[in-house]
């Protein structure tokens, strides 16, 4: 399911890499959000949660392979579309709420939350979680849309 209708595998290949298998471009807040892990270090554990179509997890898996790398969505389409576009990393890709992580306690060293908390209904609870799953001295990375940006405003 893409925007409301049912795809054949072929069909999501097309919409999520026009380009012929080349992985898109990250948006620019997935950019600093990638120099923000590097600068913090290369190794460790990762999770994204919110990983949508899974561009942004694969991105970081190819510029830092020391990352042990999992991504979290809550929509069981999300993660088929993910694993169907990367399934050397398929078994990265699981269906969980931010509001019940199935994660141990302090078990990443990196979470990125980019462009979700505005999609969730209690912000509170599901930063808890991120919280819950960091470990000590490990980096949190989220982002929201700025809604008084030109470009918002305009649209």
């Amino acid at each position: 399911m893409v925007d409301g209708a049912l795809r054949s595998a072929d069909e999501v290949r097309r919409i999520f890499r026009p380009e012929g298998g080349v992985p898109p471009r990250l948006s620019i807040r997935q950019r600093v959000a990638a120099r923000m892990v590097g600068r913090a270090g290369k190794r460790g554990r990762l999770l994204d949660v919110g990983c949508y179509a899974g561009t942004f997890l694969d991105a970081m898996g190819r510029l830092y392979p020391e990352l042990e790398l999992t991504g979290v969505d809550a929509y069981p389409d999300n993660i088929r579309i993910a694993r169907l576009l990367y399934p050397e990393r398929a078994s990265s890709f699981r269906c969980e709420s931010v509001y019940a992580l199935d994660l141990p306690d302090a078990s990443f060293d990196f979470v990125t939350f980019l462009e979700v908390l505005e999609h969730v209904d209690r912000p509170v609870d599901a930063v808890r979680q991120l919280n819950r799953v960091i470990a000590p001295g490990g980096h949190i990375v989220l982002s929201t849309p700025n809604g008084v940006s030109a470009r918002h405003v305009l649209h």
